[in-house]
């Protein structure tokens, strides 16, 4: 099992530049199995509840070190992953546009 932090946004072009719609950043737990092939196969997506439920899911899901970590540190890690977004984003564009290929 291991915990992840999914980054995601979406973005719109106005005025010929990319423009961020929406975004967002939430704890993910993925579980994988392996076959008797060798290949992994995947058996749990879990993402924690919203509202009122999200600090009880975390803390019942990850080790208490982990949850607190996402508890007290997300907003500085959500701030440093729209940015590697926003970055990420906008050299695909920039690739795009300069080679005419979308």
């Amino acid at each position: 099992m291991g915990g992840i932090y999914p980054g995601r946004q979406e973005y719109d072009v106005l005025d010929s530049d990319l423009q961020l719609v929406s975004g967002g950043c939430v704890p993910t737990v993925l579980s994988f199995g392996i076959k008797e092939e060798g290949e992994y196969i995947l058996q749990e997506y879990w993402e924690p509840r919203g509202g009122s439920y999200y600090a009880a899911d975390i803390r019942d899901k990850f080790p208490p070190k982990a949850a607190e970590a996402i508890l007290t540190g997300m907003e500085d890690y959500s701030g440093q992953l729209k940015i590697q977004c926003d970055l990420q984003a906008k050299e695909i564009w920039e690739n795009e546009v300069n080679t005419n290929s979308f």
